[in-house]
């Protein structure tokens, strides 16, 4: 049997995901499962999905369960072996029920039982009051253990008590005088109020929300039977079958379920139209009763399934029904095919969003929410949503697909799956801002600012950019604070842009400034090998952050870079190519490995032999700007010996000096030091020999007299001197 119901519950949620353009209802259905002995009957359910009831185990005696989505269904404790049966559950959780003749109340793990034998409980609320029928007498608990005797509507006694709220409103059904007909009741405030009927002689009131809507079944002057809704004083019927129609629960939001001749209903549309849901059910089911409706439109209802008693929880899910509009405008919204339930979606539902064939602008809610979220349109159409400065929620995430445009000022919270065909956009002066889950985009992002409003963007988990995604980005602030994985194109043209968070650029991936664009870096910048990171002429690109230039990358454009954070080529030693004019700012610190004699060549991006015995060379098409520190790095144990150069850059042009050398972490040959006199020059660091002590004084007199020398000679020529590369030395 168990098998059986969970082969219903896979088939139907597949067939709840199929495309809305094919015109499916979309809900999912999931049977309680049972105790072992093929019965289950709901009694039960609250906001949060937990319903209670009563099932048969396999040895053939009843047993109270409840039941969650999460835990599935268990047993209730139970006093030496009694059969016993869970008849009510409160919002917070609160059961109430039967123990052979005793009613108990389950809270917190534990059982105690409450007023005298035969008491029989109907409901509890988030207080603990206990709701129960001792004879004809209606009585109400509190958690103190004092009661209430219920009055009646002037016959000999009450019929039947129906439901309790959370404010201890109670609703049933009572005698008139004569025991004649019985009457629908509210009481509240120790008064008990006759409801009326609709014509009728009879009515009952069976659910009550805390909102106190009331609803029930009347009898008309017909004698035909009629579900009402009862609120601010009045009694209206809802649609009604041939047959006849029983409410028998109503949710917070007012949704109103029940029966008729054809099995299991609720009303939509405003109560104008009754929906049947054996409908949504296979040809094993009947689905006879609703016994409870969640806020999120979770129902509850007793049935059979190849002729035996169970119980499911059908899940429904709603779809745009096309055309511009407001998220929070119910009408716009149809439930599993059945129609408006006159409200909005909630946060355990899976919504769809599709424009079809007409294109659409949806505004979001302040506080929309789903389970999860799916926008799209038709080819050649387009479906926006602006988030309107409110705030949409989607647990599972939101999908953008091929015609979907996502934009505006707001917060989208879950995460984000941008599909090829797809576009976010943030126009001037606009923030939107993506959290709670990661943002794969493999779409187009554009942000529009201008010169006095900036458009900015931010997404506080990774955002991975695909392959074939584009970020297009004109006075944008852009705040990647998890992490920018860049597989797509992200470009800046025009104005002044920031971005913020660490990025790394994939291979095949592409940072692209043009358009006399400036932009600023805030955070670590990692170009992997086959990425490129371009600067056109006209552009520039501040990094405030430590810059990795790997093996392979491609750094490109007559642009100028500002390097203020730190760059380091290679990751291990490395060759580094750029074509344009590079700045060490004051703040910049240059790192530079050193592995053995020989510069890295291209061949040190495959080669990793050849890689571990090079030293990095950086390469400079433009001009080259020394600053800040220069700091030398002796790579897997290297140790340099005299007469040994590192040629460590090239340039076009080049000014400046580095205001720190740091060569503490390079090793280099006791009786060596480090000669940085044509650093400037030709971009060489020499390693010389200390000269022997009567050398120095040699020396000192031959400078002296080179340096006399070169005083006449340019004395007498008015001209400098240059002397030739590599000649000049420094002990």
């Amino acid at each position: 049997m168990q098998f059986k119901l969970n082969q219903w519950m896979v088939v139907l949620a597949a067939a709840g995901f199929l495309h809305p353009a094919l015109a499916q209802p979309r809900y999912s259905l999931t049977p309680l499962g049972d105790l072992g002995g093929g019965f289950v009957q709901a009694q039960g359910m609250n906001d949060a999905g937990q319903v209670v009831g009563i099932a048969r185990r396999a040895s053939g005696d009843y047993r109270a369960f409840v039941y969650s989505a999460a835990a599935g269904m268990s047993e209730l404790p139970t006093l030496a072996g009694q059969e016993s049966g869970a008849i009510g559950i409160a919002s917070n959780g609160l059961i109430t029920g039967y123990m052979g003749l005793n009613t108990f109340v389950y809270e917190a793990g534990a059982v105690r039982s409450i007023g005298p034998e035969g008491l029989s409980p109907i409901a509890i609320n988030a207080q603990g009051s206990v709701l129960a029928m001792y004879g004809s007498a209606m009585r109400l608990y509190e958690r103190s253990g004092n009661f209430t005797n219920l009055p009646t509507l002037g016959g000999s006694g009450n019929f039947a008590a129906a439901a309790l709220n959370d404010q201890g409103v109670v609703v049933g059904q009572s005698r008139l005088p004569g025991d004649l007909y019985t009457r629908a009741f509210v009481y509240e405030h120790g008064q008990m109020r006759n409801l009326g009927t609709l014509g009728g002689n009879l009515s009952a009131a069976t659910a009550i929300n805390n909102a106190g809507l009331i609803v029930g079944t009347s009898t008309q002057a017909d004698g035909s039977n009629r579900a009402f809704v009862y609120n601010d004083g009045q009694m209206r019927g809802l649609a009604t079958l041939a047959g006849g129609t029983q409410a028998t629960a109503v949710s917070s939001n007012g949704v109103v379920g029940g029966w008729s001749s054809a099995g299991a209903v609720i009303w939509t549309n405003g109560g104008n139209t009754v929906a049947q849901l054996n409908t949504l059910a296979p040809a094993a089911w009947n689905l006879s009763t609703v016994v409870g409706i969640t806020a999120s439109d979770q129902v509850l209802v007793n049935g059979s399934f190849n002729g035996q008693q169970q119980a499911l929880v059908i899940a429904l899910h709603p779809d745009w029904q096309g055309g511009d509009g407001r998220w929070d405008d119910a009408s716009h919204w149809n439930y599993s095919g059945l129609g408006s339930l006159g409200h909005a979606p909630g946060q355990t539902q899976d919504v769809v969003i599709y424009g079809g064939t007409e294109s659409a602008t949806i505004l979001g809610a302040a506080d929309g929410r789903a389970n999860s979220l799916v926008l799209g349109a038709a080819a050649g159409h387009q479906l926006l949503f602006r988030l309107n400065g409110g705030s949409t929620r989607s647990l599972a995430g939101t999908t953008l697909n091929a015609g979907a445009v996502l934009s505006g000022s707001g917060r989208l919270e879950g995460g984000l799956t941008v599909q090829s065909g797809a576009l976010v956009q943030v126009g001037v002066g606009e923030s939107m801002n993506l959290s709670g889950g990661a943002v794969a985009h493999n779409g187009v992002l554009r942000l529009q600012g201008n010169g006095f409003a900036q458009a900015s963007f931010s997404s506080a988990a990774a955002f991975s950019s695909g392959a074939g995604s584009q970020m297009q980005v004109q006075n944008g602030n852009l705040d990647f604070s998890g992490g920018l994985s860049q597989g797509g194109r992200l470009s800046f043209s025009y104005g002044n842009s920031n971005v913020s968070g660490a990025v790394q650029v994939q291979a095949g991936g592409q940072l692209l400034m043009s358009g006399n664009s400036s932009t600023t870096f805030n955070d670590s910048v990692e170009v992997l090998a086959g990425a490129e990171l371009r600067v056109s002429q006209g552009s520039s690109a501040t990094f405030f952050g430590q810059v990795l230039q790997r093996n392979g990358a491609v750094f490109s454009g007559t642009g100028q870079k500002f390097y203020e954070g730190g760059l380091s080529i290679g990751g291990s030693p490395g060759l580094g190519l750029d074509e344009g004019s590079v700045s060490l700012g004051a703040g910049n610190r240059y790192l530079a490995e050193i592995g053995g004699a020989s510069a890295c060549t291209l061949a040190c991006t495959v080669d990793e032999s050849l890689r571990n015995q090079s030293f990095d060379k950086y390469i400079v098409g433009g001009h080259l700007s020394f600053g800040g520190t220069l700091k030398l790095v002796s790579w897997q144990g290297f140790s340099a010996h005299a007469g040994q150069s590192f040629d460590l850059f090239d340039w076009g042009s080049s000014s400046g000096s580095f205001s720190l050398l740091d060569a503490s972490e390079f090793a280099h040959d006791a009786g060596t030091v480090l000669d940085f006199s044509r650093l400037y020059s030709s971009g060489e660091i020499w390693v010389l020999a200390v000269p022997e002590p009567a050398s120095w004084m040699l020396m000192i007199v031959g400078m002296l007299g080179l340096v006399a020398r070169s005083m006449r000679r340019r004395s007498d020529t008015c001209s400098p001197v240059v002397m030739p590369p590599h000649q000049e030395q420094i002990a």
